[in-house]
C-alpha cells in the first residue's frame, strides 16, 4: 500500500534516503583520503580523484538537500545583521585557536619534531603542485579563504544540520566531529607520524565540534568559517616556518 504524505511509510523513506545522503557524505572523502594518498600512491589517477572528491563536497549537499526534501531550517534568506553578528565570535576563536597552534609549535618540543618531518613534508606539498614560495601562498590563500567555505559548507551546513533531524544534539555532535576528522587522519599521516596523526587529527575534531556548536547557536556559517579560515592560516605559518623559513 502505498502512504500518503505524512503517513509513517512516507517518514520511513524520507528518513533512509536522509540516512543514505549524509552516511555517504560522512565516508566517501575519508575513501578518497585512502585512495589518492595511499592505495593509488599520488598518481595521476590519484590526481583526478582528489579533484573529484573536491567538487563532490560542493555538488553533493545540494543534490542531496533536493532529494531529501528535508532541512532543519526554513529555506530563504538570512538576515545579514546575522551574520555579521557571528563574526566576534569566529574572529576570538579564530585568533584564540591559530594563536594557540603558532605558539606551541614555536614554544614547546613541537617544533623539533614537525622540523624533523620538513623533506617529507616538501615531498608531499608537491603533490598539489606546490614548489615554490609563490605557489605555496597562492595554495594558502586558496585553502584558508575559499576551501575552508567549501568545508563548512559541507561538513556544518549539510552534515551537521542533517544529522540534527535525524539523531539527537550529542549524537549528532559526536557523529559531525568524528567523520571531519575521519579524512584527517589519513592526510596528517601522510606528513607526520602516525602518532602525530592521531593528536592532529583528533584536534580537528575537536575543532569541528567547535565550528558545529558555532553554527547551531549562531544560525550562519560566517563566523564559523570565519575561525576555520584564520586556523587554517596560523597552519600555514607554521607550515611557511617549517618549509621555507
Amino acid at each position: 500500500m502505498t502512504g500518503t504524505q505524512g503517513s509513517p511509510s512516507v517518514i520511513d523513506d524520507a528518513q533512509g534516503r536522509t540516512w543514505a545522503c549524509v552516511i555517504l557524505a560522512m565516508i566517501l572523502p575519508f575513501c578518497g583520503a585512502l585512495f589518492y594518498f595511499s592505495i593509488l600512491n599520488e598518481s595521476l589517477v590519484a590526481r583526478g580523484l582528489y579533484s573529484a572528491v573536491k567538487v563532490f563536497t560542493v555538488v553533493w549537499p545540494i543534490v542531496a538537500v533536493y532529494w531529501i526534501r528535508v532541512r532543519r531550517r526554513a529555506a530563504g534568506p538570512l538576515s545579514s545583521d546575522r551574520h555579521v553578528i557571528a563574526l566576534p565570535l569566529g574572529l576570538l576563536s579564530g585568533v584564540v585557536i591559530g594563536g594557540s597552534i603558532v605558539a606551541l609549535f614555536n614554544l614547546t618540543p613541537a617544533k623539533g619534531y614537525i622540523l624533523e618531518m620538513a623533506p617529507q613534508l616538501r615531498e608531499k606539498i608537491e603533490f598539489f603542485g606546490v614548489n615554490s614560495i609563490g605557489t605555496y601562498f597562492a595554495w594558502c590563500i586558496f585553502l584558508a579563504g575559499l576551501h575552508s567555505l567549501i568545508e563548512e559548507f559541507f561538513w556544518r551546513w549539510f552534515v551537521f544540520e542533517t544529522l540534527l533531524t535525524i539523531v539527537s544534539r550529542p549524537t549528532a555532535y559526536g557523529l559531525a566531529a568524528f567523520s571531519f576528522a575521519l579524512h584527517h587522519y589519513v592526510i596528517c599521516w601522510q606528513y607526520v607520524s602516525p602518532i602525530g596523526a592521531i593528536i592532529f587529527g583528533t584536534a580537528v575534531g575537536v575543532g569541528g565540534l567547535i565550528w558545529c556548536w558555532m553554527v547551531n547557536r549562531q544560525g550562519t556559517l560566517a563566523g564559523a568559517w570565519l575561525s576555520h579560515a584564520l586556523v587554517d592560516a596560523a597552519i600555514f605559518v607554521v607550515g611557511y616556518q617549517v618549509l621555507f623559513a
